[in-house]
């Protein structure tokens, strides 16, 4: 399964990015959100090492905009709710015990059930220019909880550090989603 994969990757340190296109993400795509949709762009075209993306789920006109904006080259595409899945959730926390750890996003986590070290509030589209030129020491795990801009934020910081791993989770701790299905691989692109 992909996530015993990425865990796999974090417990190793080895580095990652992932930027989760949802619905919510693909319907801004869709928008005239004037910069947000050209960098949100800019990351379904981005090819990088270690760097994979959320699709949304199948069966949606999200899924298929999705489809057709993404090369069937690029493999490196799971559905965009694998961080939800439970093992994930719960086994990630253990993994980074030893690592600076980051979170960004509107408000600190409060549900976490881990420390997530620093918090950077993000919160809107123009809180990206202020933020988009970050470096973070190497090894360091980002968790982004920011919508749409954490997307972009994801792909981009992952481009400027290579040596962390920085994932866009949307959510993923909320008690609300916690009742997602186990995720699975996404088909591969046909």
């Amino acid at each position: 399964m992909i996530a015993d994969d990425f865990l796999r990757m974090t417990k190793l340190e080895t580095p990652w990015g992932f930027a989760s296109f949802d619905a919510a993400t693909m319907n801004v795509i869709g928008s005239n959100v004037g910069g947000l949709r050209r960098w949100l762009e800019q990351g379904l075209e981005h090819r990088q090492l270690g760097y994979w993306m959320g699709q949304p789920l199948a069966e949606t006109t999200q899924y298929l905009l999705f489809q057709r904006l993404v090369s069937s080259r690029y493999r490196q595409v799971v559905r965009g709710d694998i961080l939800a899945c439970s093992e994930f959730r719960d086994r990630l926390p253990g993994l980074l015990h030893d690592r600076k750890t980051m979170w960004v996003g509107m408000t600190a986590p409060l549900t976490l059930g881990f420390s997530a070290g620093e918090h950077l509030h993000v919160s809107k589209w123009a809180d990206f220019e202020r933020v988009r030129r970050m470096t973070f020491p190497r090894n360091a795990v980002v968790l982004i909880d920011a919508g749409a801009v954490g997307t972009v934020l994801a792909w981009h910081w992952y481009a400027r550090n290579p040596r962390c791993t920085i994932l866009d989770v949307k959510g993923v701790w909320n008690s609300s989603r916690s009742s997602l299905p186990e995720a699975v691989p996404a088909s591969p692109p046909a």
